[in-house]
C-alpha cells in the first residue's frame, strides 16, 4: 500500500492595526467593510452541506473587527445555517451552505444593511461525475509542525468543529513518516483557524500517544455533536493489528486509550469511522491479508 509523504514551505503573513485615542464608532454602514474570510471556491455534492463553514468578517474603517453587527445569508441554491447571525467578538459570522439538488455553479450573498454584500461561489458536482472543478484548481502547500522536524506526514484526517465549542474550529490528525520511518508514526493532532496554517496549541502533547510496544499509525478523528468531543481512533501493530480510541473535550487534553477492536496482523489498516448520528457508527479498513502491504492484493472491510 503506497503511502504519500507531504512537505511544504509555510507562508507567514503579518497583520498590523492603528491606534486610535477613541473607539471607532460606525454612524452607517457606509462606514463598514464586509469580507469574506473563509470557505468561498468549494465543491460538493448536491443536496450535501459544504465541507467547510462559510465565514464573514465585518471591519471598520481602520480594519478592526465590528461586533455584534447583523449579517443576513441569502440564496436560490440550497440553504444555509443560520439565515442569520450577529458578528462575534473577532467580527465573524460563521454559517454551513447545503448545496441545492440541481449540478452545477452556485452563488450565495452574505449581506449587513445599506446594501453591503459579498457573494460566494460553489460548485455542486455529482459524485459519479468524475471531477471536483473548484478543488483541483488550487494546491497549497502545507508545512505541518511535527514533532520530529521533519513535516513529512502520512494519513491527514481533518474534521471541522461548530462555530465557539473549542478554541479552534478545524482539527488535523496525522502521523509523521520521515523518509519512511515507521518508528516516528504516532498520531498528532494540530488546530487552525483557517485550515491553511497548522499549529499546535498551547498544553497539547506532540504527539498525542507512543507506543508501549511496536508502532502506531492510521489516525481517524472524529466530532461526536452529542458529546461534544474528539473521537481518535488509531492502529497499533504489534503481534497482531489492535485499533484504540482516545478523546477529548478541547483538543489538547486527551483521556487513556481505550482498545476497540482487534484482528491479526495485517488485517485492520488503516481505519475510517463515519458517525451518522446517535447510535450510528461505521468503520472501513483496509484488509492486507496475511501478506500486508507486499500481498498481491487487499480488500475493504466494513
Amino acid at each position: 500500500m503506497a503511502r504519500c509523504l507531504i512537505s511544504a514551505s509555510l507562508l507567514l503573513v503579518g497583520l498590523s492595526a492603528g491606534c486610535n485615542d477613541q473607539p471607532f464608532r460606525p454612524s452607517s454602514d457606509g462606514d463598514l467593510r464586509l469580507r469574506i474570510a473563509g470557505g468561498n471556491n468549494q465543491a460538493g455534492l448536491p443536496g450535501q452541506i459544504l465541507p467547510l463553514p462559510l465565514i464573514v468578517r465585518v471591519l471598520d474603517q481602520q480594519h478592526l473587527p465590528v461586533p455584534d453587527i447583523a449579517v443576513e445569508w441569502s440564496t436560490e441554491a440550497g440553504t444555509v445555517t443560520p439565515a442569520s447571525a450577529t458578528t462575534d467578538a473577532k467580527g465573524e459570522v460563521h454559517a454551513g451552505w447545503t448545496m441545492g439538488k440541481l449540478a452545477g455553479p452556485a452563488h450565495l450573498d452574505a449581506a449587513i444593511s445599506a446594501g453591503v454584500t459579498v457573494r460566494f461561489i460553489a460548485d455542486a458536482r455529482p459524485a459519479s461525475s468524475g471531477g471536483w472543478g473548484i478543488l483541483n484548481d488550487v494546491m497549497t502547500l502545507l508545512r505541518i509542525p511535527t514533532y520530529d522536524g521533519s513535516s513529512q506526514v502520512v494519513h491527514p484526517d481533518f474534521v471541522a468543529t461548530p462555530h465557539g465549542v473549542m478554541a479552534q474550529d478545524r482539527h488535523l490528525a496525522i502521523t509523521p513518516y520521515p523518509a519512511g520511518n515507521a518508528s516516528f508514526e504516532n498520531p498528532s493532532v494540530f488546530a487552525s483557524s483557517d485550515a491553511l496554517g497548522w499549529q499546535l496549541e498551547p498544553g497539547t502533547p506532540n504527539p498525542i500517544v507512543r507506543p508501549g510496544a511496536g508502532y502506531l499509525s492510521d489516525p481517524d478523528i472524529v466530532f461526536v455533536p452529542e458529546s461534544h468531543d474528539l473521537w481518535l481512533y488509531y492502529r497499533e501493530v504489534v503481534n497482531g493489528n489492535i485499533i484504540h480510541l482516545i478523546r477529548s473535550t478541547d483538543g489538547v487534553h486527551w483521556g487513556s486509550p481505550r482498545q476497540v477492536l482487534s484482528a491479526p496482523n495485517h488485517r485492520i489498516i488503516s481505519p475510517s469511522v463515519v458517525h451518522r448520528g446517535p447510535g450510528d457508527w461505521w468503520m472501513w479498513s483496509v484488509d492486507g491479508g496475511t501478506a500486508g502491504c507486499s500481498g498481491s492484493s487487499t480488500g475493504v472491510r466494513l
